[in-house]
Parts: C-alpha cells; sequence; structure tokens
C-alpha cells in the first residue's frame, strides 16, 4: 500500500467577480473545466488498465482516523495508491486544479451544512482528473479492485434498489426531466440502469469521461440557477430537505446525467459497464460502518432537515419592489420568486417571509 497526499497551494476563491484572461467576469460564467488540465498520472502506482490504480476515500480531518473496514480494504489492494483526502485537502486539490473555473465557484459556494454535496463536486473532479476508484470511507468492497476493473473498462457504476423518477428532482423544462428526456417515443421505449439510481458512495472512472463531465457541467447549472434564485429543482422545502443535495449534486444528478448521454443521439456511445445493485457482485458495502443520521449530529441529513438551512452559503440579491407595484399589491398575498418567498402588502409594506 502507498499513502498519497496532496501539497497544494491554497488560493481561495472570491464569490464576486474573478479576472479571467484580463477580462473581468462572473464567477458562475467562467469556464466548468480549467483550460490548463494537468497531467492524469500522479504517484508511483503502474497500471495496463484504462482506469488507472488510484484509490480515493474522503474522510472530514485525518485526525479522526480510519473507520475499521479501511485496513482490510487496502491490504486487498496493495499495488493501489491510496489517498486519504480530508476537507482541507479537498479544498486544496479544487483550488490549485480548478482555479478560474466556474466549477470552483460552485463548490466554494455551498454551504457548510450541505458539505456533502462539496464532497460530491470533488469526487467527480479528482476521478475526472486523475480516475481511479472512489469508495466513501463508511462503505467496502470485499473483492480486490484488480477484479473489478477490466483491462478496457473506462466507468464501472452501481445501482441502488431505489427507482429514479427525474420529475420528482426537476422541473418539467429541466433537460434532465422524465418529461424533457422522454420526449419522444423512442426514448420512451428505453430502459437505462434498469429506471433505478446509480450510486456514488463508489465508482471507477477512467480521466476525462464524458460522463463525470457532463455531471460537473449539470451541478454547475443547477448551483448557478440556485444562486440566481431561479431555481431547476422541485420545491422540495415540503419534503426531506436533503433531497436537494441528492439532486443538486448527488446520486440524482449523476443518473440523470447518466442517462441522458446514453441516450444522447447522433453521438458516439459511451463505455460504462453496470455493476449488480450496490456493487454485490464484488463484495460491495453500503455503510459498512453504521453512521445513522440519529446517530451522528453532524450528519449533512440533520443540519439539511433540522436546521432548515439552504444549499448555497449566498444567493444572488432579489431587486428591490418598486412603489408602484406595492400599490398594486396592496392587501395582497403575493408568492416571490420561485417559491421561495410569500408576502402580503400592508400600507405600502412588505411584510412576509422566506420559505425554507
Amino acid at each position: 500500500m502507498r499513502l498519497a497526499s496532496f501539497i497544494i497551494l491554497l488560493s481561495l476563491a472570491s464569490s464576486a467577480h474573478w479576472n479571467h484572461a484580463e477580462v473581468t467576469v462572473d464567477p458562475w460564467d467562467l469556464p466548468v473545466l480549467p483550460t490548463n488540465v494537468p497531467p492524469s498520472s500522479i504517484g508511483n502506482a503502474s497500471s495496463s488498465k484504462k482506469i488507472p490504480r488510484y484509490l480515493w476515500i474522503a474522510v472530514r480531518d485525518l485526525a479522526d482516523g480510519l473507520n475499521y473496514q479501511m485496513p482490510a480494504l487496502f491490504a486487498r489492494n496493495k499495488k493501489w495508491d491510496v489517498h486519504i483526502c480530508s476537507n482541507d485537502m479537498k479544498d486544496e486539490f479544487m483550488n490549485r486544479v480548478f482555479a478560474n473555473t466556474s466549477l470552483l465557484w460552485a463548490y466554494h459556494i455551498i454551504a457548510p451544512s450541505s458539505g456533502a454535496a462539496k464532497a460530491d463536486l470533488w469526487r467527480y473532479a479528482v476521478l475526472w482528473i486523475h480516475g481511479g476508484v472512489y469508495i466513501d470511507d463508511d462503505s467496502d468492497m470485499h473483492s480486490p479492485l484488480d477484479k473489478m476493473v477490466d483491462p478496457d473498462d473506462e466507468l464501472i457504476v452501481s445501482f441502488e434498489k431505489n427507482g429514479f423518477n427525474g420529475n420528482r428532482c426537476y422541473i418539467p423544462k429541466y433537460h434532465l426531466s422524465d418529461f424533457h428526456t422522454y420526449r419522444n417515443v423512442t426514448r420512451r421505449k428505453s430502459n437505462v440502469f434498469h429506471n433505478r439510481i446509480l450510486l456514488n458512495w463508489a465508482m471507477a472512472a477512467a480521466p476525462h469521461h464524458p460522463i463525470i463531465e457532463e455531471t460537473m457541467r449539470n451541478a454547475v447549472e443547477i448551483i448557478r440557477h440556485e444562486y440566481a434564485r431561479d431555481s431547476l429543482l422541485r420545491s422540495l422545502h415540503a419534503a426531506y430537505r436533503w433531497e436537494i443535495v441528492m439532486c443538486a449534486t448527488g446520486p440524482s444528478l449523476l443518473t440523470g446525467t447518466a442517462r441522458e448521454v446514453v441516450l444522447r443521439e447522433g453521438q458516439p456511445p459511451v463505455s460504462f459497464k453496470l455493476a449488480q445493485t450496490d456493487f454485490k457482485d464484488f463484495g460491495g458495502r453500503f455503510k459498512a460502518v453504521s453512521n445513522r443520521p440519529k446517530d451522528d449530529p453532524k450528519h449533512y441529513m440533520n443540519a439539511l432537515q433540522n436546521q432548515k438551512t439552504e444549499l448555497l452559503r449566498e444567493y444572488l440579491p432579489e431587486p428591490g419592489i418598486d412603489a408602484t407595484a406595492l400599490s398594486r399589491w396592496e392587501g395582497q398575498p403575493v408568492q416571490g420568486q420561485n417559491d421561495k418567498e410569500i408576502f402580503v402588502v400592508e400600507k405600502g409594506v412588505k411584510r412576509g417571509r422566506k420559505l425554507k
């Protein structure tokens, strides 16, 4: 086993305006991907396969230690370079490799309580740059990774037991919704990924895989619209708050994007291998370490559901309402922008509240 880490210069990004090619632009309008993509090869791992022998593990803090199943996972994969990345190391990687990109802006504008969304973006980014296998630190894969990864594999994904419904996540006009995806009869007959949700607690990819790339692009698009208060997501404030992470950056986004790429007409077929449910054919164990929300006060589901926090740390300020509009709405209840607010006008004064 080889342990590796990134030593990267930290360059925190401003959420206001960035200078790109000597032209000041809004950060959400920057390219999603870096202009100068670094070499995908790092460390000393040798591999004759398209998916390199890099094993990526995400943790909050290196000082917290590893879960009990990790040493056995490493022992089964001694030829693989193991990269255990803390939150600080994820930030360092994103700041260095994705400087002057809208992906970095999206990464930094996510609220701390929605840290799972940041981890989603990081895993896509590191797999797109370097490739390899990603596994959650509380999950496991009992089969050696060399048995799972064949020489010509470019993407290996698995699916949950839960079915996927793009209309639950996205408004009808958005291109990942079922309404939009199955707008013609031919597509309606397609059964992609058994109509299940692709999981992202474990996945394997060669560098620069198009499904990973499109997932990052769609994540930035969704976050940009959230920031502008023009959400592409269904009104999830009445449902489980953690669903917004699933749809904005997590498994639902990955599923909708992969489905769209696979069904794309007039394009070369995209290479992927679909494992059995929860990687059972390779000894996959989701949540091998019990980490239920009720047992972990810091669990992102608790932060989102109980504290009623938003996905992003800040939003584009709404324009003020002029006196003419206020007088026209006097005494009437008014639905605010994108279902985010409801208010009533009393004697020319707007009174109401934000909807969480």
